[in-house]
Order: C-alpha cells, then structure tokens, then sequence
C-alpha cells in the first residue's frame, strides 16, 4: 500500500494530531508499506516514511490552540508523484483542510483514494461559529472525500453536530513504550503538568488550585512541561500567588525526559477545559505509571472510560478547590492501590496499540479503494461519503 498523509502545521510543534500521524506513519512504515508525510517543519522521527517540507504561515490562534498553516508551494517531488497516481491512498486531516489540502486534492487523480481523520472539538463560542463556517467552506471539497474518520464518540459528534457527517471511527493509536518504572523511584511531592500554556489547556487554574493545597511535610513542587503564548502571565501569576520558588516552567522536552517526569510524579494533572476530543496525555501519563486528575469533559471522560480509569477523578473545569482537594487525594493514596491501578489501567491501553490501529486503517483503505475501483469500472456517478453512519471500532 502506498500511502501519502498530509499536514498543514509541523512535526515540530508537539501536540495530539503530530503523535498520531507520526505513530501511524511509522506503524504503516515499519509493516513494509511506502509512507509519505506532507507537512511544514522538519519531521524528528522520520525512520520509516518519506517527508516532504513545505513553507508555512506565521503562528495564529486557533480554537484555543496554536497553528502555522502550510503553504501550498515547494514539494514538488510529492506532487510529481501524486499527478502521476502514484498514491493509493491520501489521508488528511479535516476539518484543517487549508490551500496546501486544497492543493492536494485538486491534483489527486479519481482513482486515488481520499480519506480524513477528524479530531477537533471547538473550545468556546468563537470556536463554534468558526467551525459553522469552516463547514460551509469545506463543502467545496467534501464532495471528493471518500470517508472521514473521527477518532472518538466525541469526536463523532462534533463531526455530525457542526458539519453534518457520518463517520467511521477509528481510534488513534498509541505506543505505551517500556513497562512500568518501579515502585521506589516514584515522588510523593512532585505533580506534573505535561501540554501547551494556553487558556485551553486550564493552566490558571492549576495555578491557583496548587496554590490553596494545604502545607503537607514534604512540600509539594509543580512542573510545567510544555512552552506556549500564555508562559509569561502564567509565571506572573505564579509570583502573585506566592508559589514561584514550587512552579517549575520546563519548557518543551524530549519525549525521554517527558517520561523520566511522569515515572517520577507522585501526580499528572491535565486541567483542560475542552477542545479535546482523545486524552494523548493520559494515556501517555497512564503508560508511564503516574495517577491522573483531569478535567471533566468528554474526550478525556471517554478516554478514562475506554481504560475502565474510574479511580481517576475527573473535576468540574475551573473549580478550584475541587481540584485542590482531587490532587491531595491522589497524593494520599495507599501505595498499593496505586500501584494495583497502575498496573491495571497500563494494561488496556493495549487496545490502542498501532499495530492494531493501523490495521483498522488499512481495513477502511482497502474498502474505499474497492468501491473506487468499482466506481470507475461501471462508470457511475459517485457518492464517496456514505449516509449511514456506521462505525468500527
């Protein structure tokens, strides 16, 4: 199977929908398929696909995130290949389909299969008119989407309550990495913070809840893992609060150190307050052994449940004493317990292994490419997005 993915930010920047891309790339790659990555940025990781760079747009805001949307110029030997039918199959991302996606599909042949993963949830109610929007825009080229791909019930929803599809969901796929750390390395006092610094991602309000935890022998320290817009007034309010010298700003890191952290917290707080539709901190937290708290909203509450994580709290975005009183609970538990849900939680997360999520994949490859084929063969007209909604997980 030859298989193109197309990005329109970079590789560089962490987040969810580089992890995914890069773990399924990679999955495909190292299974002995032909991967190429089409983004901006430079690809860290590339061992089993072939990138190509494209130039890319300042950094702007988007749906309480960051984004540099690539420019539909540069990456000719990508198209070359792409004009010449080369691909069998072309995955983006939707609904960030941009003028380099554009691009892309505008040159694809018919025969060449046309798929997307879908993942965005809007975060406030700029977000959800700019999504309404984004719907009206994207129907221009819908019409050559073969199927989309949310990657959750949430993200499902979303996909059908803004722009009025199906979609088959495939989760995304997830590498726990090497077993769990042992016991005698883990904190008691070091509570970690792993994601962007932006509004979205509920950082003042860790601040505030790490503020009103109550004095404790040891005393508590908190580590922000992660770099974004909002670090100078986050560090601002950190020395109002009278907690600078416990607030550690790390910046961004390596995955290795991110994992060192999370073996080490005695806690991993995720405080967001939407805009996800897949918990990729969690699990990544889960797979290194380290408790969680995390906001109450619904990818995070379905990522928890699709791991039976129910000890886990999930609290009421922006109250702050429910988060304080969450993460000393979870410092308080007994070892045992903590290391017995460890274990247990670690194991399900073998669901989302890549092996069996790119087989899901290529499961939904090869139907689309069954039915273009088809289509062409009888030369009818075609319909590539069906209107039932049926799923596989």
């Amino acid at each position: 199977m030859r298989v193109a993915f197309i990005f329109e930010d970079s590789f560089e920047r962490p987040g969810g929908v580089q992890l995914f891309l890069n773990t399924l790339a990679e999955s495909f790659g190292s299974q002995g398929h032909e991967v190429h990555v089409l983004s901006t940025g430079n690809a860290p990781y590339a061992t089993s696909f072939v990138h190509h760079r494209v130039p890319r747009t300042p950094v702007f805001s988007w749906n309480g995130s960051e984004l540099a949307a690539a420019l539909p110029i540069g990456g000719q030997s990508f198209f070359s290949l792409l004009r010449r039918g080369h691909f069998d199959v072309v995955h983006l991302q939707f609904p960030q389909i941009l003028a380099l996606g554009r691009k892309v599909i505008r040159v694809a042949p018919t025969s060449t299969a046309i798929v997307a993963s879908f993942s965005a949830i809007p975060f406030e109610a700029s977000s959800r008119t700019a999504f309404r929007l984004a719907g009206v825009v994207q129907s221009r080229v819908r019409h050559r989407l073969h199927r989309v791909l949310p990657i959750s019930e949430t993200a499902a929803h979303s996909l059908l309550q803004y722009f009025g599809l199906p979609g088959s969901i495939v989760p995304p796929p997830f590498d726990p990495g090497p077993g769990l750390p042992p016991r005698a390395i883990r904190s008691r006092s070091r509570i970690i913070f792993i994601g962007r610094l932006s509004k979205r991602k509920g950082c003042d309000w860790l601040l505030r809840s790490f503020a009103g935890l109550p004095a404790s022998t040891e005393p508590l320290t908190l580590e922000l893992v992660g770099d974004g817009r909002d670090r100078r007034s986050l560090e601002d309010l950190a020395k109002h609060l009278g907690i600078r010298d416990r607030v550690h700003f790390r910046g961004t890191t390596s995955d290795l150190v991110k994992r060192q952290l999370l073996e080490n917290a005695a806690v991993a707080v995720f405080p967001s307050l939407g805009g996800e539709s897949f918990g990729y901190v969690l699990a990544e937290a889960i797979a290194a052994g380290a408790p969680v708290v995390a906001g109450d909203i619904p990818g995070y509450r379905e990522t928890l449940g699709n791991l039976g994580a129910y000890a886990y709290p999930l609290v009421e975005p922006g109250n702050v004493d429910h988060l304080a009183r969450a993460i000393r609970a979870t410092i308080e538990r007994d070892t045992e317990t903590r290391d017995s849900l460890a274990r247990d939680y670690r194991r399900r997360l073998d669901q989302f292994d890549p092996t069996i999520i790119s087989a899901k994949f290529l499961d939904v490859y090869h139907s689309v490419l069954n039915a273009t084929r088809n289509v062409a063969a009888s030369d009818s007209p075609s319909h590539p997005i069906p209107k039932e909604n049926a799923r596989a997980s």
